[in-house]
């Protein structure tokens, strides 16, 4: 939302409507419609739009640049992860099995 802000002058930038609208980040953002957002007083359809495409933006860049570090054994989150990761490819393989099972 800051990148956004930076392009648009304080003084034309929905931060009221937003507030009203419980939106107070990039995720809340994407977790609306462009349309719900524009039926808010002071926000258009085309400030909604671009709202929206700005945490598009962010998000891919976010995505392209966030790694993980599956080594770090200090982090309890990390084990989580792997536990999780592991689950979902014995899914995968009890599948695939069923699969071949079926053919």
């Amino acid at each position: 939302m800051e990148q956004f802000r930076s392009q648009v002058s304080l003084r034309r930038f929905p931060s009221s409507a937003l507030e009203r609208e419980r939106v107070s980040s990039a995720a809340d953002l994407l977790r609306r419609h462009p349309a719900h957002l524009a039926g808010t007083d002071g926000i258009s359809y085309e400030t909604a739009t671009t709202l929206r495409v700005a945490a598009e933006q962010m998000e891919a860049c976010t995505r392209q640049q966030v790694t993980i570090d599956l080594t770090a054994s200090t982090d309890p989150s990390i084990t989580d992860l792997l536990t999780s990761v592991k689950t979902v490819f014995d899914l995968r393989v009890q599948l695939a099995g069923a699969k071949a099972d079926l053919q």
